[in-house]
């Protein structure tokens, strides 16, 4: 019985250590990165317009009002891991322009208005046909946390950025990366 046993093991280990073997070469691997950067962000806020249902006693300080113009500039801060070719490649935008505004869905009509109520709607100003990906969370002391991601043409450049706002200051600070891959990693909304 013991015999039988360790052989089942020792089988069953057998397959699975096979198993969690890859198929395929790496250029079929949709997350076989070329080249990756860090970088830093810099930039002003510029605050929008309130919607008529806009609270009229103050927000709670702690809540997050990103309804504006996030204007920023990236600069790289490490030198970049992968092929010196793509790396070199990787180039940045003079200025990251994106208008930020919180608006209400009719569900029948599918008419946009602007709402205290809505959800933040972010569009991509510098180069607006691009495929983009964002999403704006509560960072807590009033303070709004952007992730911003853009994509090349080709889908295999990401820039993702992260932006932070002081709404004390109406500033702009973060970081974010930039990575290259073998394959389009663009995966359109469904």
């Amino acid at each position: 019985m013991m015999r039988t046993s360790v052989l089942w093991v020792a089988t069953l280990s057998s397959v699975l250590g096979l198993a969690s073997c890859g198929l395929g070469d790496a250029s079929e691997d949709l997350d076989a990165v070329v080249c990756q950067t860090s970088i830093a962000i810099t930039g002003t806020f510029t605050p929008g317009t309130k919607p008529a249902d806009f609270p009229t006693e103050p927000l709670d300080p702690n809540s997050c009002w990103p309804v504006g113009k996030w204007s920023f500039t990236v600069t790289k801060t490490d030198n970049p891991e992968g092929a010196p070719k793509e790396c070199a490649a990787v180039t940045f935008e003079s200025k990251y322009d994106f208008d930020v505004v919180r608006v209400a869905v009719d569900p029948v009509t599918k008419a946009e208005t602007p709402s205290y109520d809505g959800f933040d709607k972010v569009t991509y100003l510098t180069a607006p046909t691009a495929n983009t990906r964002s999403k704006i969370s509560q960072g807590g002391s009033g303070s709004c946390a952007g992730i911003f991601e853009i994509f090349t043409a080709d889908g295999k450049t990401i820039y993702n950025l992260h932006p932070a706002l002081n709404p004390l200051t109406n500033t702009l600070t973060g970081n974010g990366e930039v990575v290259t891959y073998e394959a389009n990693q663009w995966k359109p909304p469904t």
